[in-house]
């Protein structure tokens, strides 16, 4: 069980460890007039993460660790999704009916992933979208992006550099929100 303030190195030294982000794409279209408007990749976990660097002490901990929460069940069963199709030979063996499979088993199964698409619901309505009413479908895309520091033996790189993180990405097709 996790402590409900959690304590780490973190606090007393230069970030460690991981960051993980969180982005959002909405696609919206009107059936009746045809028209399509897409958003730019929106990072729902930078002013979080600037609010938890300038404060210790807030509420925006809890919420990293919730997001956190969500991309672990993300990837539990994404990994389950994968150990299943690799038992499948027909889906083993078709790339573009593996990556279908997975990405509904995500969107049916994890929690994490029900609980991302309630914010991408409510964060939607925020958005200063030009005629938002016209729209009658609305979708999302997700992109998690972990950036790795280098491991204890590699410490004495310049953490602030870049190029000097792993950068992996893992993304979920576009998803009905309505």
């Amino acid at each position: 069980m996790t402590p409900f303030f959690e304590q780490d190195w973190s606090m007393f030294s230069v970030p460690g460890g991981s960051n993980k982000a969180i982005l959002f794409k909405y696609k919206m279209h009107s059936k009746s007039s045809g028209e399509t408007y897409e958003t730019d990749w929106l990072d729902i976990t930078a002013p979080l993460q600037e609010s938890n660097s300038s404060h210790y002490f807030s509420l925006s901990q809890r919420l990293l660790k919730y997001t956190s929460c969500c991309i672990n069940s993300i990837y539990n069963v994404a990994n389950q999704a994968i150990a299943t199709l690799h038992k499948d030979s027909i889906l083993d063996s078709n790339d573009s009916l593996a990556a279908c499979f997975v990405s509904r088993e995500l969107k049916d199964k994890s929690l994490g992933f029900q609980s991302l698409r309630l914010y991408a619901s409510q964060l939607i309505e925020t958005l200063p979208i030009p005629r938002r009413t016209s729209f009658d479908s609305v979708v999302f895309a997700t992109r998690i992006i972990d950036d790795a520091f280098p491991s204890y033996p590699n410490r004495s790189k310049d953490f602030f550099n870049p190029d000097n993180h792993t950068y992996t990405e893992f993304r979920i097709d576009y998803a009905q929100l309505y």
